[in-house]
């Protein structure tokens, strides 16, 4: 009798389980003290994160399985249900789900790859992750809010299979340790349409088979490993520095199964040109060819040029270059860097040395820097009162990296230990590039972040290791699956590389209809997606959030802690029920926000034709915000 495997099956069924849990988290009644606990909390987050993970990672096999993940998707999507439910205002979001900055051009950009246009803003620089955007919103029927669930649950499987690779070569408590590091580092992405997010994922991913790989000797894990960290990297522009590291790590590799270990950094060097050829492919055939990949570094490389200045420094010396066509501006500022370099040499060495002291200080800018509360992450301010406790946590984090690379080069035969380490020299050679004060709290250092954390984990596995705390897991039949963690980084391929291809050989644009306004009145026509709308209602009226329908005295709560309230405080007048929108204008392919003069309901992805004005005094604010008041013919979308 032939008896099938049942480990396949157990895997699958513990996994759907988890994901039953984490789709429960978006029904839930969320008592708003833990929600904001968990988004904007500091040493409390701490606390109740790393109790929920400590208890959920002391269980092994299937059980285990289920309830690691169950933790992780539960506290990442529990901190993505509190921005809708209590309609966040933000850095870069309002009301949880009106965008604005780059947030608001790269999702925009990904709508636009659909309805059949063309990235024409800053995905050209970048379009690695507007075109995985489109093809998870492709997934979801473009409802914003179900690609965010999809994202975000991404998000906490890659730092599960990191994490979990961490429990099983070196204990329960590292395991813990890093998770609720990464969580502090990835919430202030939750809900947003950031690079970051597919950064930090590939980043946490590529770790997650480098790490299994240093165990099992097996060249797929490898080569999986080496090619996600390069397209997070490319997908949010970093440490680069780190791949000619790892390349270095893999070639002085004792020989074993690998064959050559100098053969396989071949090969892993051909996976890394073939990844960059992919993203100049992407810049052919997905963008109007009229931007630059990476233009946005001359303006990096000029601060640096000027003793560290900052990016926006070339505008302040220039201002008439930010009024030229991309590529031809990225130009002038490169040879306008290296005049200032050839000039005054001793300016940019002083910015490198700058820089390298930021990474290791104290400061908000420096590499534990994003390890802060709410105010600071979301708001871009600072509570005094909170201030200590920052610096204790920054504190700690640099005792416990120092002593983990102490522990790496004395330890450095062990796989783990050489790996962490190449890698970090990698991110600390970047640093003079990167400059951290440009880094936004080291949001450009997303898809190395996770091999950052690394490097204090390891220090606390040698404290806990030398007092006899460590728990070296046992858990030898592998209960996750090999396949499943192969399988979910083929399925992020295929959306990454295949998947925008076919959305932009097949995609069309809509047939527009004909439009006729009123006397004064532009027309549009403008499309719009589920779970992009926030409708405003009466306070008497049942609030939801999805799709969001917020009380208005909500709504001015949310405008209130907007950083930027000054420049929407006309939105305040606004009396309910109106609706505000991200949307396109299929006419000219420009990207706006629409406000309606009654609640919108969209259950599937249309565009309207619409007859109105652009608000004047948002506009001076430079924001494009367009007042409809006539609403025309709707065309559905196949």
């Amino acid at each position: 009798m032939i008896h099938s495997d049942p480990k396949p099956l157990k895997v699958i069924a513990a996994v759907a389980a988890s994901l039953g849990i984490y789709i429960i988290v978006f029904t839930l009644d969320i008592p708003k003290d833990l929600g904001i606990l968990l988004r904007y909390g500091f040493f409390d987050a701490m606390i109740v994160s790393g109790m929920v993970f400590y208890v959920s990672f002391s269980y092994k096999g299937y059980k285990g399985l289920f309830l690691g993940l169950s933790a992780v998707f539960a506290l990442f999507g529990l901190t993505l249900a509190t921005l809708w439910r209590y309609s966040l205002g933000e850095m870069h979001v309002l009301g949880g789900v009106v965008y604005f900055s780059d947030t608001f051009y790269l999702y925009n950009e990904s709508m636009n790859l659909l309805d059949g246009g063309v990235f024409h803003s800053i995905s050209a620089r970048r379009p690695l992750f507007s075109s995985f955007l489109a093809s998870l919103s492709w997934l979801t029927g473009r409802n914003l809010q179900w690609t965010l669930i999809v994202l975000v649950a991404i998000n906490a499987i890659a730092c599960f299979f990191l994490v979990n690779e961490i429990r099983k070569t070196h204990g329960r408590m590292p395991a813990v340790f890093a998770i609720v590091i990464l969580f502090f580092f990835y919430r202030r992405f939750i809900g947003m349409t950031d690079t970051e997010n597919m950064g930090f994922a590939l980043g946490a991913l590529g770790l997650a088979f480098l790490w299994r790989s240093s165990a099992s000797r097996r060249m797929r894990d490898i080569f999986m490993g080496v090619v996600l960290l390069v397209l997070g990297l490319i997908a949010r522009a970093g440490a680069f520095l780190v791949l000619p590291s790892l390349l270095c790590w893999i070639a002085f590799q004792p020989a074993d199964a690998l064959g050559s270990p100098k053969k396989t950094a071949a090969w892993s060097a051909l996976a890394i040109v073939l990844c960059f050829s992919v993203n100049g492919l992407f810049s052919n055939i997905l963008t109007d060819q009229r931007g630059m990949l990476f233009s946005n570094y001359a303006q990096h490389l000029y601060g640096i040029s000027v003793g560290g200045k900052g990016w926006e420094q070339v505008y302040r010396d220039y201002p008439d270059l930010a009024g030229l066509p991309e590529a031809e501006s990225a130009a002038i500022i490169y040879r306008l860097a290296w005049t200032n370099f050839i000039h005054s040499p001793a300016l940019t060495f002083y910015a490198i040395a700058d820089s390298w002291r930021d990474f290791i200080s104290l400061r908000d800018e420096s590499v534990f820097g994003f390890v802060s509360g709410g105010e600071l992450i979301f708001h871009n301010r600072i509570d005094a009162s909170r201030r200590y406790g920052y610096l204790a946590a920054r504190i700690l984090l640099y005792v416990l990296g120092v002593m983990g690379l102490v522990y790496c080069f004395r330890t450095r035969k062990n796989p783990q230990s050489s790996l962490a380490l190449f890698l970090f020299i990698g991110v600390l050679f970047s640093v003079p590039a990167l400059p951290p004060r440009d880094a936004g709290l080291m949001r450009a250092y997303a898809a190395t972040i996770p091999i950052t954390v690394t490097v204090p984990m390891l220090g606390l596995y040698a404290i806990t290791n030398r007092f006899g705390f460590s728990q070296e897991s046992t858990d030898t039949h592998d209960t996750d699956s090999p396949s499943f963690m192969l399988s979910f980084g083929a399925v992020l391929l295929v959306l990454t590389v295949i998947v925008p291809i076919l959305i932009r050989i097949t995609a069309k644009a809509p047939n527009l209809p004909e439009i006729r306004c009123s006397s004064g009145l532009q027309s549009l026509v403008v499309r719009i997606n589920p779970g992009s709308v926030l409708n405003i209602v009466d306070d008497s009226t049942p609030a939801q959030y999805m799709p969001v329908h917020v009380h208005r005295k909500d709504f001015i709560a949310s405008v209130n802690s907007f950083p930027y309230r000054a420049a929407i405080a006309p939105l305040r007048e606004l009396n309910p029920p109106f609706a505000i929108a991200s949307a396109i204008d299929l006419l000219d392919r420009n990207y706006l926000w629409v406000i309606m003069d009654t609640n919108l309901e969209v259950t599937s992805p249309q565009s309207f034709s619409v007859c109105g004005y652009w608000d004047r005094r948002l506009i001076e604010s430079g924001l494009a915000f367009f007042r409809v008041k006539e609403k025309h013919s709707v065309i559905e979308y196949p």
